[in-house]
């Protein structure tokens, strides 16, 4: 009996713990916060932090998570459509069609995310960048400019390691 009390009580209590992990928001400044102290930096100051802040909004605004675009879904249905007649030709010219969207997409996040990691990095100063790079080197910084935005496209990391 009081096991059943226990569990009945609990169970709300979990099931709020849960729905409150949606709702959380991480300080998207704070992993670049923690590496400027651990690099023996100068903290961000209030006007760096409102411009990072703003340039996160912002990029965030322009680039909401979205399943698929509708050029995409298109040509996957034109895929789907191909495949389902048996035409190969069809089937071979849709496939061509989500490669070309699929590039053109990763270009496209890929060029933004680095404008965007450009401006983060023009933020902040000589000597918070040099410190930083000296703590974590060039693969450790990009990594934190790009944890700004909410991560980085994936990229070959080994390419990235060797600078």
């Amino acid at each position: 009996m009081i096991a059943a009390l226990v569990i009945s009580l609990m169970v709300p209590a979990f099931a709020n713990a849960q729905g409150g992990r949606a709702n959380f928001q991480r300080n998207p400044l704070t992993r670049l916060s923690r590496a400027l102290q651990s690099a023996g930096a100068a903290p961000l100051d209030s006007n760096q932090q409102q411009q990072l802040n703003s340039l996160i909004s912002d990029y965030r605004a322009a680039h909401p998570r979205r399943n698929q675009d509708a050029a995409l879904q298109s040509a996957r249905h034109d895929l789907e459509n191909a495949i389902l007649a048996k035409d190969e030709a069809g089937m071979t010219t849709a496939a061509g069609k989500i490669a070309t969207e699929i590039s053109n997409n990763a270009s496209n996040t890929i060029q933004d995310k680095g404008k965007f990691e450009i401006q983060a990095l023009s933020i902040l100063s000589n000597d918070q960048v040099a410190a930083l790079k000296n703590q974590i080197g060039d693969a450790g910084l990009i990594r934190i400019l790009g944890s700004l935005s909410g991560g980085r496209p994936n990229m070959n990391r080994s390419a990235m390691a060797n600078n």
